[in-house]
């Protein structure tokens, strides 16, 4: 389990370090296209949907639910099961400061 955690830290650490050097890409813009609703906020399972849809990632088996899971439980420091735009920021934010 230990191992697991491990591992899946450093594949989201790679894949925000991989979208922090994409010259087109903020974090601002990526929450306004996934909060359609413009509630100021992404729900669980909006924010599942909008990803298996638009980024065609797998969010909806049991892998992908749980990996959802375990974002929202690190993240949503609120615990209201929504990410606010700085919730989603940290969430998606490299610890890496040179890229930060």
């Amino acid at each position: 389990m230990l191992k697991d955690i491990i591992f899946l830290e450093r594949e989201l650490e790679a894949c925000k370090i991989e979208l922090a050097l994409k010259p087109d890409f903020n974090l601002l813009d990526a929450f306004k296209m996934l909060d359609t609703a413009y509630m100021g906020y992404l729900s669980f399972t909006e924010l599942s949907s909008k990803l298996a849809t638009t980024f065609e990632l797998d969010t909806i088996g049991i892998k992908g639910l749980e990996s959802m899971q375990l974002l929202f439980d690190r993240y949503d420091s609120t615990k209201d099961q929504r990410l606010s735009l700085a919730e989603f920021c940290r969430a998606f934010t490299p610890l890496t400061q040179e890229y930060g």
